[in-house]
């Protein structure tokens, strides 16, 4: 039965019954990267490697360090008048035939890189005193360095206290240098110089300092434009040049005097040569109720009123559709519960159909619910099958939730900091 599941993220607060891994969980992860560990062994890291685990160690056995290796288990070795018992949990060792010694002095001397150490009083402490380190650290050289005592400048290595006067492959940014320089820069000095020709005089221009140019005083002459000419009825004539008035006539078909003219919207009115006729009324006046068989505007149209259209597709085709209304109706008219939405046309490489963004009206008893359907007609009728539904997230409680009608598979919940999912 679905529920509503935490989900575990960086700072939530886990209550889990029990937990499995298909594999071990890793060292970069936080686990051991094994998937068993020796029963009583001393495990020992391996950097990102899986843990490992020395043997169960038998009494008295410790785990002894190896430079460079890993440790191992062994037992202390017995010397001279030195005897060792190994127990289960415990080592006990004994000494036999020693001698009782006292220390009866500490001295401490010597300079090194100018830190002094000695011991108060001076020429050892033979009851109570102090050892005192004192001095200036000085005189290190750059072998004594970490890092050799080398600097690198672009490609160029210097030992520290030497000089140069050379350093290659050195980029600087934001610097204003001074001297010699050989090698070439990048920036506006690269670009190509502009220089006197067509119709300017001046420069050059390089990009690394403004530069003048001029125009000619007598003027820009045609061959300087990128368009010398124009064309009047039909014959191209250049710039500054002439076209007769019989060129023009020709060229542009007027055969007569006469005109046709629209006094006001819906009238027309034919003037011949200069005489004018009566006012036809074409039916077509404001106060006019116009019926077409098929009416087609090229230019903008207004309508004032409420625009019906009686049909079963409206088609519009234009480039962009802006809508004023903040909100769509669709499926106006029916009452019952259908399926509606929305289908992106040639998303499937198909005109007049494609992807569609639906609402699943009869999702769970008609609780409803967004979805998708990856290829639908655009004249579908009825309801669909969609490929898979559309998630949403949910802030309140798990009773507010199943209010909202929001317990439903995919669904995310947030209550006090904490992810849920309903699964």
């Amino acid at each position: 039965m679905a529920e509503w599941k935490k989900v575990i993220v960086s700072g939530s607060q886990a209550e889990l019954n029990s937990l499995s891994l298909d594999v071990a969980l890793p060292v970069e992860s936080g686990g051991t990267g094994a998937s068993t560990l020796t029963d009583g062994g001393v495990l020992l890291g391996s950097g990102t490697g899986a843990v490992t685990a020395l043997g169960q160690a038998t009494n008295g056995q410790l785990v002894i360090g190896s430079t460079g290796l890993d440790p191992v288990l062994a037992t202390l070795q017995q010397g001279a008048n030195i005897s060792i018992t190994n127990t289960a949990g415990g080592i006990e060792i004994a000494a036999s035939g020693l001698t009782v010694g006292t220390v009866t002095e500490v001295d401490a001397s010597g300079t090194v890189n100018g830190i002094t150490l000695t011991t108060s009083p001076a020429g050892g402490i033979t009851e109570t005193g102090t050892v005192i380190l004192g001095g200036t650290l000085g005189s290190i050289t750059n072998t004594q360095l970490s890092t050799d005592g080398q600097l690198v400048l672009g490609s160029t290595t210097l030992e520290l206290g030497e000089t140069t006067t050379t350093v290659a492959d050195l980029t600087l940014t934001g610097v204003i240098a001074t001297g010699s320089f050989s090698g070439s820069f990048v920036g506006t000095t690269d670009l190509p110089d502009l220089s006197t020709g067509a119709g300017l005089t001046g420069g050059p221009y390089d990009g690394s300092a403004p530069a003048e140019f001029s125009i000619p005083t007598d003027g820009v002459t045609n061959d300087m434009i990128l368009n010398p000419a124009i064309t009047i009825a039909g014959t191209s004539t250049a710039l500054g040049g002439s076209i007769t008035l019989d060129t023009i006539v020709a060229g542009s078909g007027i055969i007569s005097g006469s005109s046709l003219s629209s006094p006001n919207q819906g009238e027309a009115r034919l003037t011949t040569n200069g005489v004018a006729g009566a006012i036809i009324d074409l039916g077509l006046q404001e106060t006019d109720s116009v019926t077409f068989g098929a009416l087609a505007i090229t230019n903008d149209a207004i309508i004032g009123g409420d625009l019906t259209v009686n049909g079963t597709t409206t088609s519009i085709n234009t480039t962009n559709l802006d809508i004023e209304d903040q909100f769509i109706l669709l499926n106006s008219g029916s009452s019952a519960i259908l399926d509606s939405g929305i289908v992106f046309g040639g998303t499937n490489g198909v005109a007049q159909s494609g992807a569609a963004t639906i609402w699943d009206a009869s999702y769970n008893g008609n609780d409803g619910r967004l979805a998708i359907v990856n290829n639908m007609a655009s004249d579908a009728t009825g309801n669909q099958t969609p490929s898979y539904h559309i998630a949403g997230v949910f802030q309140g409680t798990e009773a507010n939730a199943a209010t909202a009608q929001v317990d439903h598979p995919g669904n995310i919940r947030i209550e006090s900091d904490e992810i849920y999912i309903y699964i």
